[in-house]
């Protein structure tokens, strides 16, 4: 039994359209040639194969060139390393029910349970606050228990920001020593540069703020460049 179609989000211009083949139907030919019934040689053979070919090349062409208009799509730039990533996660954040975010709002007297998402959400919170505000941890984890901007991600629920904050900060020692992939990227970076690379790059996957992620992308691009560019 064929499993039914699931609804695909409405994409505009040349995402909504797919892709047309443009050469045989089928990699093996046929017996006979089509219609006029006579049997196929075996330069018509490689004549039907290499036009498959030539037609499935055709079309991963314009697969490629259709990731730079999803890249448009989410406003990421193809400089950058780790580009491609970025456009894969915003392409199943927005059509896999498996990539959507759980901020983690409970019921009072319940306690959130904290994933490696969360973890990676919280690093990146963090740094783009230390960024911002030219703080340290305690700093940055009190922004993010009392600031409005911050609110459905972490709440503001009962008690002094002091203990808030010194809550937060735990949980923040916590994701710097898990095992979730943002923090092995960022542990295994070789030296300053590489590191402030992967931090940014933590940013603009994770971090709730649009300013800190657009700047920590414009890093980006300035650190890739730089790379680039012969000492």
């Amino acid at each position: 039994m064929r499993r039914p179609k699931q609804p695909r989000p409405g994409w505009p211009g040349e995402l909504g359209k797919p892709i047309k083949w443009k050469g045989p139907k089928t990699f093996e030919p046929p017996l006979k040639m089509p219609l006029l019934g006579i049997e196929m040689t075996e330069e018509d053979n490689q004549a039907h194969r290499e036009a498959w070919y030539r037609a499935a090349e055709d079309a991963r062409k314009e697969q490629f060139r259709k990731i730079r208009l999803l890249a448009e799509r989410y406003n990421i730039g193809l400089q950058s390393e780790g580009a491609i990533l970025s456009v894969l996660i915003s392409l199943a954040a927005e059509t896999v029910p498996g990539f959507d975010i759980d901020f983690g709002v409970t019921r009072p007297g319940r306690r959130a349970t904290w994933t490696d998402s969360r973890y990676a959400e919280l690093l990146a919170d963090v740094e783009a606050e230390k960024r911002r505000r030219k703080c340290g941890d305690s700093d940055a984890c009190r922004v993010l228990v009392t600031s409005k901007r911050y609110r459905e991600r972490y709440g503001q629920g009962q008690g002094l920001p002091e203990k808030l904050t010194k809550s937060l900060n735990s949980r923040l020692v916590e994701a710097r020593n898990s095992r979730g992939l943002a923090m092995r990227i960022v542990q295994q970076s070789q030296d300053a540069r590489e590191r402030e690379f992967h931090v940014s790059a933590m940013i603009v996957n994770f971090a709730l703020d649009l300013e800190a992620v657009a700047a920590a992308q414009r890093r980006m691009d300035e650190i890739w460049v730089s790379m680039a560019l012969p000492e």
